[in-house]
């Protein structure tokens, strides 16, 4: 059983990632391309050779080329994080561990759809049931973390617990 404050931290962390991404879905197309294209540049000052002496022409080519994956993997870390505290508050509320599997997932899913509906009315943005692939993706990949994280954390306590017995 857990406690009322670990409850109520689990449910206040999984609304505040909501409103990030949320945030992230009001921006319009410009803003959107701004971001990511920002990202982008910063990634290429490290990775591409004298990326910053390049013309702004080459540098927009390269920045454009990576728009599509950089905003794919925005989606699917943004859900990923979302899956995450999801199944925390999952575990927060000892829902019986055959949902863990699906009920964040799905509460993913449900949000992905809400949110390319959002989309819609943002000046430049629209609906793409390709991020909602990637969005339900991260979700179940957010919800394999926690189960990951949760059986090494387990593993470690049982086995500190152990060495104390013996």
């Amino acid at each position: 059983m857990h406690s009322k404050k670990y409850k109520i931290v689990a449910i206040a962390l999984l609304c505040i990632w909501m409103v990030v991404i949320f945030s992230f879905s009001a921006e319009t197309a410009k803003e959107s391309s701004a971001t990511s294209g920002g990202v982008i540049r910063s990634i290429a000052k490290v990775i591409v050779l004298d990326f910053e002496k390049l013309s702004e022409s080459q540098q927009s080519k390269i920045v454009s080329s990576f728009q599509g994956v950089v905003r794919s993997l925005a989606h699917l870390c943004m859900f990923a994080i979302l899956g995450f505290l999801a199944t925390n508050v999952a575990f927060a509320f000892d829902l019986k561990k055959r949902k863990w599997c699906y009920l964040p997932p799905l509460f993913c899913l449900l949000y992905a759809v809400t949110d390319e509906i959002h989309q819609i009315f943002i000046p430049g943005r629209a609906f793409q049931a390709s991020d909602i692939a990637v969005d339900t993706l991260g979700g179940v990949l957010g919800t394999i973390a926690f189960w990951v994280v949760f059986h090494i954390v387990n593993t470690m306590i049982n086995r500190r617990k152990s060495v104390e017995n013996d």
